[in-house]
């Protein structure tokens, strides 16, 4: 078996020397990795052209061929590596691979096609001799005694757009040093330092991005919940998207692309004076208008209830305000105090629900007692009452001072209409407790039902 793979290997070589009178090198550009695909292939007097493409198939590339040789050729190799048998194909004639990942361009080197089109030249006679030239007086030492170094070479001076690799962090820091060249750049939480060349695009989240002087960025930079800085000297070809954070743009920084940050979107649109209080006024239409459809229901359906709430409104406004500070008070602590139990954390968001309709169910009465006592002498419909109450609280909404203190008291008044009341009866009172509904009492009391 070994003797048959030898021999094997043999044939190959003598197909395709066979192919060319003289050897010629192969010139390979880009980048060739070095731990290649290993292929096996048995391939018996096919031409050259067909002989790549399989091998091709078996390597997982993408060829694309300019002028290869029609010369048959064999191959019988097992687990040898994919560009070393590329070579040997193309060792008969003077070709150029170039490579970008798994594309493949292979065509007739500038020499050899020079050659083939230049007719045969008659043979030049031998020139004489040239006289050595005299070598060239040495450099003087500087000031220090040491002779001058020679300046290195920018490496990205010359790179082009997509050379390089990708670096992709999480949760550190990056730094891309004055002599690295990468492709594209992915960080996720931390913070990225550009001082050499990115061919690519820049892509960080929850982090910031300094592109150093001197330093060049081919594609768009990308922030996401960070900023980013441009210091001088520092070129951006692509556009600069900031969502989340800041650009912070040196003079003599460039920016080629369009920049675009969401913080100064968001401060373009803020909206003036007019504007916010239009909104506000919309909103409180919206308001006034659900109250008055609760406070519908509650006429039509709960007719008692709320007539209790609107006679201890109308008696005592004044004492319903002290009682909806302590009420609130006392609501606030008991909710406190629920939560510090697992079996309270429910009993307190079932009553804050509870809480929060009893208020705007009185919130109605409140408004219906203010439209009753301002045309209540002519007419006697309690709808008409509501409705004036809601129009003057939507009205009184907006105002910057006043909306404000005529919302406080209509809901702290609201909460001590069902203190006084019991939540309008719902809450039964304590055998043998004085109620504010006794004789005893020196003020009448609304009929809790």
């Amino acid at each position: 078996m070994a003797a048959r793979r030898l021999s094997g290997l043999a044939f190959l070589l003598s197909a395709v020397t066979t192919a060319a009178p003289s050897l010629a090198a192969i010139e390979k550009q880009g980048e060739w990795p070095a731990d290649e695909k290993k292929v096996s292939l048995d391939v018996e007097r096919v031409p050259q052209e067909d002989a790549i493409k399989r091998l091709a198939e078996a390597a997982g590339w993408s060829v694309v061929l300019h002028a290869p040789s029609t010369e048959p050729a064999s191959l019988h190799v097992k687990d040898q590596p994919a560009d070393k048998v590329l070579s040997l194909l193309l060792e008969g004639g003077d070709y150029v691979a170039r490579r970008d990942g798994t594309l493949i361009s292979i065509s007739r080197a500038p020499a050899a096609k020079a050659a083939e089109a230049a007719p045969a030249v008659p043979p030049v006679p031998p020139t004489p001799a040239v006289p050595p030239v005299p070598p060239a007086p040495p450099v003087p030492p500087n000031i220090s005694g040491d002779a001058p170094a020679a300046k290195p070479e920018n490496p990205g001076a010359h790179a082009n757009k997509g050379e390089g690799k990708d670096r992709e962090v999480v949760g550190q820091n990056l730094v891309i040093e004055k002599d690295e060249v990468v492709r594209n750049v992915h960080l996720i939480g931390g913070t990225l330092t550009v001082k050499g060349v990115v061919t690519g695009d820049v892509e960080v989240a929850g982090g910031m991005v300094s592109i150093e002087p001197g330093a060049h960025v081919m594609g768009d930079a990308q922030v996401m919940g960070g900023s980013l800085n441009v210091k001088k000297g520092a070129r951006l070809d692509g556009d600069a998207r900031i969502v989340g954070g800041k650009l912070d743009r040196e003079e003599g920084a460039v920016v080629a692309g369009d920049v675009s940050t969401r913080i100064e979107e968001e401060k373009d649109d803020e909206p003036t004076n007019a504007q916010h209080i239009m909104r506000e006024f919309s909103e409180s239409m919206t308001g006034g208008a659900l109250l008055f459809a609760l406070g519908a229901v509650l006429i039509a359906l709960f007719t008692k209830r709320a007539e209790s709430l609107k006679v201890e409104i109308a008696a005592r406004p004044m004492r319903s305000f002290a009682l909806g500070i302590v009420g609130s008070l006392g609501a606030v602590a008991l909710l406190a105090a629920l939560c510090i139990t697992l079996v309270g954390i429910p009993v307190a968001v079932v009553g804050l629900l509870a809480g929060t309709f009893g208020v705007f169910a009185a919130m109605c009465s409140v408004l219906e007692v203010v439209g009753r006592a301002l045309i209540g002498h002519k007419t006697k419909n309690e709808y008409a009452h509501l409705a004036l109450g809601c129009a003057l609280f939507v009205l009184t909404s907006p105002l910057p001072v006043i909306g404000g203190l005529v919302r406080v008291v209509v809901v702290l008044v609201a909460i001590g209409s069902l203190v006084a009341t019991r939540a309008a009866g719902l809450v039964p009172a304590k055998k043998g407790a004085k109620t504010i509904g006794d004789d005893s009492h020196p003020y009448r009391s609304a009929e809790v039902v």
